[in-house]
Parts: structure tokens; sequence; C-alpha cells
């Protein structure tokens, strides 16, 4: 009978010897990576370049490659640039230098392994990608600070505008008089601001009179001693009744409009009027000037 204590040992003893394997495995496989770098090596240290290079390309940068250590990688990428300059492949070189140093940086070659001029392209290679950080580095310092600056002008102009919208207007504000409100002729209406009220009892109260004046003077054309009596004494009265309608009509008019304005009177009237700005109001203008490491953006007020 096998107890549950059985099986689990069973189980501990198949992981430990699936770990063990892998373990194998692993060494095996760095055992061959460094089997594989020591043959390129191999290769350059017999001066056969063409070989060396061709043999580390295929383990390091083939679909299949048998060097992926970072550190072997990057020595026999090494070797590849120094066999690129044997060769007369400077520019292929420069390329590997590359890729190393931006992997590693701090990658340091083996000074006794390559002659000063891989050494002196490499440290080379290497001051110019050090410079060109830096330049990247200052130039996106100088677009962050040229966008800050642009945004501050933008927010700077849009206040600008609101303020030269405001100066361009005025806002007149006009008080009114009882004392006008309590004059014939729709004066009050007017001032009130309520014209059309103001036009009618205008035009109605001026009919009154004008037609008062005209039955008034008929009545005072009348002669003495009339040819015809019966005649006068009939436009003797008529006037006389015209006279009197208009002139109840006209004071029944002006009472009537001075009271509508009184009752409907406002004590302020606001008007906005356009005003024209002097030429030397506030002119904002961006502003860019080159300096050593870049340029610098900005802003002119001109008065």
């Amino acid at each position: 009978m096998i107890g549950p204590f059985h099986g689990l040992r069973v189980k501990l003893f198949a992981a430990a010897l699936a770990l063990a394997a892998a373990s194998l495995t692993t060494g095996a496989f760095g055992a061959t990576q460094e089997t594989e770098f020591e043959k390129g090596q191999q290769l350059y240290a017999n001066g056969q370049h063409v070989q060396a290079d061709d043999f580390l390309r295929k383990a390091i940068d083939s679909v299949t490659p048998t060097i992926t250590d970072s550190v072997l990688v990057a020595r026999a990428r090494m070797i590849v640039a120094a066999s690129d300059m044997y060769l007369g492949r400077k520019a292929d070189a420069i390329v590997q230098f590359e890729i190393i140093l931006k992997l590693n940086p701090k990658f340091e070659p083996d000074a006794l392994v390559f002659p000063p001029g891989v050494l002196d392209e490499f440290r080379k290679t290497r001051e110019r990608l050090a410079k060109e950080a830096f330049d990247k580095a200052a130039g996106d310092k100088t677009a962050q600070e040229l966008a800050a600056s642009k945004a501050d002008f933008l927010k700077l102009a849009a206040r600008y505008d609101a303020l030269k919208i405001y100066a361009s207007s005025e806002r007149v504000v006009t008080r009114h008089s009882r004392v006008i409100a309590s004059l014939p002729f729709g004066i009050g209406q007017f001032q009130n601001g309520d014209t059309a009220l103001g036009v009618i009892f205008l035009s109605t109260e001026v009919l009154a009179v004008t037609t008062a004046a005209i039955a008034f003077g008929v009545h005072e054309q009348i002669p003495r001693d009339p040819g015809d009596v019966t005649k006068a004494r009939s436009n003797e009265a008529t006037s006389r009744v015209v006279n009197w309608i208009s002139a109840s009509s006209f004071f029944a008019l002006a009472i009537g409009g001075i009271v509508q304005a009184n009752l409907a009177f406002v004590g302020e009237s606001y008007e906005s009027r356009a005003r024209v700005l002097p030429k030397s109001f506030l002119r904002i203008e961006p502003m860019l000037v080159p300096t050593a490491g870049g340029a610098t953006f900005g802003i002119t007020g001109v008065f």
C-alpha cells in the first residue's frame, strides 16, 4: 500500500530531477556561448579578419544566434568592429561601436587586444555620442522653454485683446430729471427711452396746438362790421368751438403725457460708445532671440 506521503516524495524527487536537468542545460549553453566566442576571437587573433567578421556576425545577429549573453555580445561586436577596421570598412566599424555604446555606455574595450587605431576610433565614437546626447538634451530643454514661453505669450495676448476690447468702448451714464419728465410734447417719454410713445404725444400735441392756433387766427380775422352778419356769426362760432376743442385736447394730452412719463420714470440710462484708442496704446509682440545654446522666446510691449 502506497500512502500519501510516498506520492509527495515522488513528486518532489521529479521536481528536483527537472531542476538539475535545467541547470545542466543552462551550464552547457553558457559553455557553448563561451566556446563560440573563443572561436571567433581566435580567428581574429590569427589575423583571419574576414572569417572572424563573418563568424561572429552570424553568432550574434542571425535569426538563431549562438551568442546571446550581453557581455559576450558586446565583446564579439568589438571584434567585428576591429575586423571591419582592418578590412577598410570604417563606417561598418563605427556602426558596431554605436550599438555597443548605446546598449552599454560604460563599456571599455580590452586595450591589450585591440590596436591604438581601433581604440582611438572607439573613443571618438563615445565622445560623439555623448555630445549628441548632450545637444539633444539641451535642444529638448530649449524646446520646452520655447513651448512654455509661447503658452505664456498666448495667454498674455488673450488678456491684451480683452483689454483692448474693453478700452475701445465706454459706458456712458445719463441721469434723468423729473423736471424734464414734467414737460409736454413727449419730452418725458423721449427721456425714458420710449421713443414711439414720445412721437405719438409730440405729434398729437403739436397737431392740437396748431389747430387751436389756426382757429384762433380765423376768429381774429372776422371783421367787426361784416357785410354778411349770418356768415360772420357762423365762422365765429365754428372757430371758437374748434379752438376750444383743440386747446382742451392739447391740455389733456399734455397732462396725460406728463403723468405717464412720471409713472414710467427711469432714473438713469446706460449707453456704450466707441472710443478711439490713442496711437501709443500698448502693443504686444513676440520676440525670438538666438543664443549660444539655442534661442530665447519672449514678448515685448510697446507703448
